[in-house]
């Protein structure tokens, strides 16, 4: 771990629950802003979390966490791809959920930036969200504190300073 005045490296195995955290720490009615490449229905790991309806804890599908905080804390997800292939298994549980209104998949060609961004964190790594980018590379992970404590602001600055286009 290397730990700096506004950043912390962390392990790439801390994945696994760090995503979720930083999903279930953004504040309710907020935001959550996720890119990557590549994208599947991995396994997270979770503490028990108590909603309205019903809980979740242990190892848990990520469209079920997504699904669980966007009905218990109206958490909105923005979820961006390389490319949207309808023939692609691994998105199928995401396309699925986005035709329920649980969430926003978007594409952004050429897209190779990997970041979680929540109103109050933002995570860079070099993992897609995969399985072996989660489980079994050796990846790079940064998590650092949102200076705009605003998701949805940094990605628009994110995008200006790319030179990327499109709304979201």
């Amino acid at each position: 771990m290397i730990k700096t005045e506004n950043s912390i490296s962390l392990p790439s195995k801390t994945l696994p629950w760090l995503l979720p955290t930083l999903l279930v720490s953004a504040p309710s009615r907020s935001s959550c802003i996720l890119l990557s490449p590549w994208i599947e229905n991995l396994t997270l790991v979770v503490g028990e979390l108590q909603g309205k309806s019903w809980k979740i804890s242990g190892q848990i599908a990520f469209i079920d966490l997504i699904q669980w905080l966007n009905t218990e804390h109206n958490k909105s997800f923005w979820i961006y791809v390389r490319e949207v292939d309808e023939l692609d298994k691994r998105l199928q549980p995401f396309l699925n959920a986005k035709q329920k209104g649980i969430l926003y998949l978007r594409k952004i060609p050429n897209l190779h930036a990997k970041l979680v961004i929540t109103n109050l964190w933002i995570l860079e790594t070099s993992a897609n969200i995969l399985w072996r980018s989660y489980k079994v590379n050796v990846e790079h992970v940064t998590l650092r504190r949102n200076p705009l404590q605003d998701a949805v602001k940094y990605f628009n600055e994110f995008k200006v300073i790319q030179g990327v286009s499109g709304s979201g």
